[in-house]
C-alpha cells in the first residue's frame, strides 16, 4: 500500500496489487476545508464511517475473509457514494475542476480502484 505517486510503484516488472492509501485521499480534502467546509465535511464524515467499520472488524477479531466481506457490505457503499458525489459535482460543474476541491475529487475518482483495493484483497 502506498500513496499514488508513480515512484512508489514496482519497477522490476513484478505483478502487484496496488492498494492506495485512503488517508492520503482524505487529506486532499482536509487540505481545502477552509475554502470548502461543507463539501469537505461531507467527505470526512463518510470516511469516518469507513474507519469506524475498520475498528469494528478489529474489535470482532474477524478472519481476513470475513473482514473483507464486512467491508464490502458496509464500506463499499460509502466509497461508491463519495465517488458518485464527486462525479456529479464535476459533471454538473458545481465544483471548479481546477480548484483545490476539484483536484481532491479528481484524485479520488482517478485512484478509486486502488483506494477500494482493501475491499477486495484484504490479507491481514
Amino acid at each position: 500500500m502506498s500513496d499514488a505517486l508513480s515512484s512508489n510503484r514496482p519497477s522490476q516488472g513484478l505483478e502487484a496489487r496496488i492498494s492506495l492509501c485512503n488517508s492520503h485521499a482524505r487529506r486532499n480534502f482536509v487540505d481545502v476545508i477552509s475554502h470548502f467546509p461543507d463539501e469537505v465535511d461531507y467527505v470526512v464524515e463518510r470516511y469516518s464511517k469507513v474507519w469506524t467499520n475498520e475498528h469494528k472488524v478489529i474489535e470482532l477479531a474477524l478472519t481476513p475473509a470475513k473482514r473483507r466481506l464486512y467491508h464490502v457490505k458496509h464500506s463499499l457503499p460509502i466509497m461508491e457514494e463519495i465517488k458518485k458525489w464527486g462525479e456529479t459535482h464535476l459533471a454538473e460543474e458545481t465544483v471548479e475542476a481546477n480548484s483545490g476541491l476539484g483536484k481532491a475529487i479528481s484524485y479520488f475518482i482517478n485512484h478509486y480502484v486502488g483506494l477500494i483495493c482493501f475491499l477486495h484483497y484484504y490479507g491481514g
